[in-house]
């Protein structure tokens, strides 16, 4: 008799890519590449991202449909500063339990909206991880207050990113795909 087999109880090797990048850098856009190029190799992806508990909360708390165009983007702010009070890894956590879930799923899990250092260095331990900086130098749409905020600025210092992207011109896929082409 052949013996029972269930794919998820499979212990697999996943990959992680941390983007990270400050609003309007260009994170979800390098991540909708990377899917794209990912998927035509038969690699099974998501995107994914911390910022989707902080959003579940909004949507269920305001009238907001959960559109990026109307984003509540300083209450969305000040609720992370609260979360990270009730607990300062409570977001890293969640997302740490999610991956234990999304290996079971995929091959590749892309984060498309790092911007804690903690984020980085918590999953960096677990799990295979590319982490990749956009930069663009763009007047986003953020407020004085907004582009203030410590989840814009949190990563200004930091240096620890295998690949750093100046997302200033048209080639934002190009560059994406060097990565890929060398990374898969």
């Amino acid at each position: 008799m052949t013996p029972w087999y269930c794919p998820f109880l499979v212990e697999a090797k996943m990959k992680v890519i941390l983007i990270a990048g400050k609003s309007g850098s260009g994170k979800s856009e390098a991540a909708k590449y990377i899917k794209e190029e990912l998927r035509k190799r038969n690699i099974k992806v998501c995107i994914t991202g911390f910022s989707k508990y902080l959003k579940l909360f909004a949507t269920e708390v305001l009238d907001w449909d959960g559109q990026e165009d109307d984003k509540p983007r300083e209450f969305l702010q000040d609720l992370g500063m609260q979360v990270r009070k009730v607990r300062d890894d409570y977001l890293v956590k969640r997302m740490m339990e999610d991956l234990e879930i999304y290996k079971m799923l995929v091959d590749v899990v892309i984060i498309s909206d790092v911007r804690m250092q903690e984020e980085i260095e918590t999953i960096r331990k677990y799990f295979d991880t590319v982490v990749i900086r956009v930069n663009r130098l763009v007047n986003n749409k953020l407020t004085d207050k907004q582009r203030a905020h410590i989840t814009e600025n949190a990563l200004n210092d930091y240096n620890n990113y295998d690949y750093i992207i100046d997302n200033n011109d048209d080639k934002l896929r190009d560059k994406v795909m060097k990565i890929v082409e060398e990374r898969f």
